[in-house]
């Protein structure tokens, strides 16, 4: 277990007394994880560095962090390289039209 994910754990569980993977990942919204705030998400990278967050980027908003300066007082600069690095943009294939 990372470093990042034992600080989420012990952030959760002061605010959310009890097993917080069955609070945050059960009904009505199941799942393996869980979404954080833009200032909360530069927080955690600058706490514990880009290579030890995990970040979902099919479950991410990436253009909107990209385009973001400051969350929640934060400032976001090194959320978005961290976010560029880890979620670059997928590279499209050229489509070429099939002879009918």
């Amino acid at each position: 277990e990372t470093s990042s994910v034992t600080m989420i754990k012990q952030w959760y569980q002061r605010r959310v007394r009890g097993n917080w993977k069955t609070k945050v990942c059960s009904e009505p919204n199941p799942g393996d994880s869980w979404c954080i705030c833009m200032w909360a998400t530069a927080n955690l990278i600058d706490k514990v560095g880009c290579k030890n967050v995990h970040i979902n980027c099919a479950a991410t908003d990436v253009p909107y962090l990209l385009g973001a300066e400051k969350d929640g007082g934060w400032n976001l600069a090194d959320a978005r390289e961290c976010i560029k690095e880890k979620c670059p943009e997928p590279k499209t294939e050229e489509v070429k039209p099939s002879n009918l």
